[in-house]
């Protein structure tokens, strides 16, 4: 429960820091994580887009071009981050699995914490 609220508080946070687009609720409580997620997932493709097609006109200017490969490269990271909590997001990230009777493998929750982990780090840059 603790890494599935600091990941869906995460996703939240980064969503208002980017202003990223997500369906709109009159309960914030309702959007779900998978929306969350996407809306910054689409930010991010958006983002990395936009780079990448400044990168013809930054040829002649090697920190400006070393600049924009570095964020290119961050925005990856973050990318990969996300997709990378996908497998943990049914079973162990979600709020409607956490019954008793199922019980998780302690491996899954490991995993899933050091998923949510990485993903920390990687939005904080």
């Amino acid at each position: 429960n603790y890494a599935r609220s600091a990941c869906e508080l995460l996703l939240r946070k980064t969503c208002e820091k980017l202003e990223a687009k997500f369906p709109y609720k009159s309960n914030p409580a309702k959007i779900s994580f998978e929306q969350l997620k996407v809306g910054i997932l689409a930010h991010l493709n958006l983002e990395h887009k936009t780079l990448l097609g400044q990168q013809p006109q930054l040829s002649g200017d090697p920190v400006a071009l070393a600049r924009n490969q570095a964020a290119v490269t961050a925005l990856k990271v973050k990318q990969a981050a996300l997709t990378a909590i996908e497998p943990y997001q049914i079973r162990i990230l979600n709020p409607l699995v956490h019954d008793p009777t199922t019980p998780l493998n302690q491996a899954e929750v490991v995993a899933a914490i050091d998923a949510v982990e990485a993903l920390m780090t990687a939005m904080r840059n």
